[in-house]
């Protein structure tokens, strides 16, 4: 709704032009019939006089009202008139803010997730490119990222991702501009490992659940629930020492590792060169996964 500036001017000037002109012949007819008196009687012309005084007050007081109203409610409806146009600034500036403060969330976001890669040093000798993800390309049968860094950013396949707690997979496909990273729960992953707590090895063995199994540990393992697992650096697929997760079951569905990485948090990864590219294993055919961890 918008208002029109009501000027009081404009509204009072006709109203306050006929009241004057009216007081005008009332006191000239008054002139008038006071001189003719006065030419009579001098004591009667002054008493008409105050007559005329006390009666002219309450008729020219109801005859101000008016004007007087309507120069109250000229000045309310221009001062509602300078509200709506403060109302209206605020908003827009209230708009500004919001979208301030979503661009600052947004950096917030980022800036703690590139703060958790500090958190990882690589080793010397290495060189690695700091790449944000932006698709998740998890299905049935697939669990894979892709990241928004490729060959011409200097990312070749093979390559080792990381996050700030750990290791998240490693460049299976390229382009030119982006990288698809095989995940460790994906069906087609198999890291050698070790076990911290007894230094036995395993192979983490994805199957597109959430929790990786376990397989080849020696039929006496003392693998207990809680136990660190690292990357053995067998093969030379992986390096040594890279963190996991931990164990987070043994029993009938075989010894399962919590994946210390979150996936849902992951934003950002760090694609780092050891040297160690062209080796992954060739895909495997898909099978179900194991019982109740769909």
């Amino acid at each position: 709704m918008k208002f029109r500036r009501f000027s009081y001017s404009s509204t009072s000037s006709p109203i306050r032009f006929l009241l004057s002109r009216a007081l005008l012949i009332i006191l000239v007819l008054a002139s008038l019939v006071m001189i003719l008196l006065s030419a009579r009687d001098r004591a009667v012309t002054v008493s008409m006089r105050e007559i005329l005084t006390e009666i002219s007050q309450p008729i020219l007081r109801v005859m101000s009202l008016p004007v007087s109203l309507l120069g109250n409610l000229a000045g309310s409806i221009n001062s509602l008139s300078r509200l709506r146009a403060e109302h209206d600034e605020l908003l827009n500036e209230v708009k500004r803010l919001e979208q301030w403060q979503e661009v600052a969330r947004r950096l917030d976001v980022e800036n703690q997730a590139l703060r958790k890669l500090l958190n990882f040093v690589p080793e010397p000798g290495t060189s690695s490119v700091t790449a944000r993800v932006i698709a998740d390309s998890g299905g049935i049968f697939v669990r894979n990222i892709l990241v928004a860094a490729g060959s011409s950013d200097g990312v070749a396949k093979g390559e080792i991702a990381m996050s700030g707690e750990g290791l998240v997979g490693r460049v299976s496909d390229i382009t030119p501009h982006s990288a698809r990273i095989l995940l460790l729960t994906d069906l087609n992953s198999h890291v050698p490992v070790i076990n911290e707590a007894t230094r036995e090895r395993a192979i983490l063995a994805g199957d597109n659940s959430p929790v990786p199994h376990l397989l080849y540990l020696p039929h006496d393992s003392q693998v207990k629930k809680g136990d660190r697992i690292v990357t053995s650096g067998h093969g030379g697929a992986f390096p040594p020492g890279l963190p996991i997760g931990k164990v987070s079951e043994v029993g009938s569905h075989g010894v399962l590792v919590e994946l210390i990485v979150d996936w849902a948090q992951l934003d950002y990864v760090r694609l780092i060169d050891y040297g160690l590219n062209d080796l992954l294993p060739a895909p495997t055919s898909p099978i179900p996964p194991r019982g109740t961890h769909k």
